[in-house]
């Protein structure tokens, strides 16, 4: 019980933070993950290094706040993503900013080389 209640504790502390943030900003435009996506039966991977990748995206969902993913570039065939995150109940907002995003890029139509 006391390990529950101490995460209990952290959830709102995150909450509160982000509460602070979106006081002062309608987005907050960060990478997806840490790297780039893992390969396709990558097996190597500890799990370390994949909590590691869900770092930017960890403190989004413990807060419950709205968030979408969108490519951005490759890195040695691989994608990259960055998200959008926007405040409680704003995923109107969101969208609408991803899909400006999308109107001006190519990157959802691009595939990696080996893919292509």
């Amino acid at each position: 019980m006391k390990n529950y209640l101490l995460a209990l504790k952290l959830r709102r502390k995150v909450c509160e933070e982000f509460k602070k943030i979106f006081n002062d900003v309608d987005f907050l435009i960060c990478p997806s993950s840490t790297d780039v996506a893992f390969k396709l039966g990558d097996n190597d991977k500890t799990p370390i290094d994949i909590y590691l990748s869900d770092m930017f995206t960890t403190p989004v969902n413990l807060a419950g706040l709205p968030a979408v993913s969108l490519p951005t570039n490759f890195y040695k065939n691989l994608p990259v993503g960055m998200q959008i995150i926007g405040n409680h109940f704003e995923e109107e907002k969101i969208l609408n900013l991803a899909n400006l995003y999308q109107e001006n890029s190519i990157w959802h139509k691009e595939f990696p080389g080996e893919l292509s």
